[in-house]
């Protein structure tokens, strides 16, 4: 019997041979953030919760550093993204309160990229302005679960913190390798070459 159509696959086969489409980068809001460096003014408010709330707001901030002194950073904090993702980019909305360009945002800036085992798998650094409007960096790195954002320097050395109050990354979910994906492609493909070779005789 011949058969010009389509040749149907068993349940499941049909998976494993398919076209992966490609889909568009996301902002992704990291779920929780941890930090070992001081957080000055926790008294007025300041918090690692209000930087990752997915709310861009200059009212709720973060400071990482010291209230007296000057700056002596670095100062880190750790973003989960509470999954693994092929990163794009990094945005920050920098400085707080109600003034720009007064010193206290975040200047020199270094991400450390670390994959779902904590291993450290990539390195990007990069130089924000004293402005409140978001600021987005450009990198790629596959397969990252928690982010390190570690402030070098802010933009006045007398200021002895720096301050944020938003941060968010671009991407897609990291593609998990399927066991046995490979084998049941080409199981797939033989069985759909032998029912075309029996409808052809």
């Amino acid at each position: 019997m011949r058969n010009s159509g389509f040749t149907l696959l068993p349940a499941g086969v049909l998976l494993a041979v398919g076209l992966i489409q490609g889909v568009a980068a996301a902002d992704l809001t990291p779920i929780s953030g941890i930090t070992t460096d001081p957080i000055a003014y926790v008294s007025l408010g300041s918090a690692i919760a209000n930087v990752i709330d997915g709310n861009p707001d200059t009212s709720k901030w973060l400071a990482l550093g010291y209230e007296t002194g000057t700056f002596t950073g670095p100062y880190t904090v750790r973003f989960d993204l509470g999954a693994a993702y092929d990163l794009t980019g990094f945005n920050l909305w920098n400085n707080a309160g109600s003034m720009q360009n007064d010193g206290d945002g975040v200047k020199g800036f270094v991400l450390n990229l670390y994959d779902s085992s904590s291993q450290e798998i990539g390195v990007f650094g990069g130089e924000a302005t004293d402005t409140f409007a978001m600021q987005t960096f450009a990198f790629t790195a596959a397969n990252v679960r928690t982010v390190g954002f570690q402030i070098v320097s802010n933009h006045r050395v007398s200021t002895p913190y720096a301050a944020f109050y938003e941060a968010s990354f671009t991407g897609t979910a990291a593609v998990v390798p399927v066991p046995g994906a490979a084998l049941l492609g080409m199981l797939g493909l033989g069985y759909a070459g032998t029912r075309l070779r029996r409808q052809a005789s």
